[in-house]
């Protein structure tokens, strides 16, 4: 069931266009860094899923006051898309932040769950696999991993 390929595929070409520098069509301006910073992420959701920021939790960044129907995750580590941290999560730390969520803060409130990684943990999955499974019983979760190599392509996990 991949309900949310479309918004993923989307969220994904603005990433991918603002790391290569374009601006302009799609409505997003690359920062002059070539990279993306945390703060550009609420701005492409909100564009991508046109919906406005106090519609959904979004992480990294301000999750927000109140449990919201949509969570996004999102991981980046790629060098030509993240220089350093600078407030990314790593892949391990957003399956974390999905289990809080999901499974304790807003467990019953937040319905659906898109997590985006360029950069899979099989450790961290491991470690928080029978939430994780949980999960997506009780509500709907696709994750996502962005492949790099096939031109960003994206594959359903």
């Amino acid at each position: 069931m991949a309900e949310f390929r479309i918004l993923a595929e989307k969220i994904t070409a603005a990433i991918i266009s603002m790391e290569l520098g374009a601006s302009g069509d799609d409505g997003f301006s690359a920062p002059k860094s070539g990279v993306i910073r945390v703060g550009d992420l609420p701005g492409i959701i909100e564009k991508c899923a046109g919906i406005c920021r106090q519609e959904f939790n979004l992480y990294p960044g301000i999750p927000g006051d109140r449990c919201h129907g949509l969570a996004v995750f999102v991981a980046l580590a790629s060098p030509s898309l993240v220089k350093g941290r600078r407030g990314h999560l790593s892949c391990g730390m957003a399956i974390e932040e999905i289990v809080r969520h999901m499974d304790a803060d807003c467990r019953g409130k937040t319905e659906h769950a898109l997590f985006l990684t360029d950069h899979w943990d099989t450790a961290a999955a491991e470690k928080w696999k029978t939430f994780l499974l949980r999960i997506k019983q009780q509500s709907h979760l696709e994750i996502y991993l962005i492949d790099r190599l096939t031109g960003a392509n994206l594959a359903l996990l």
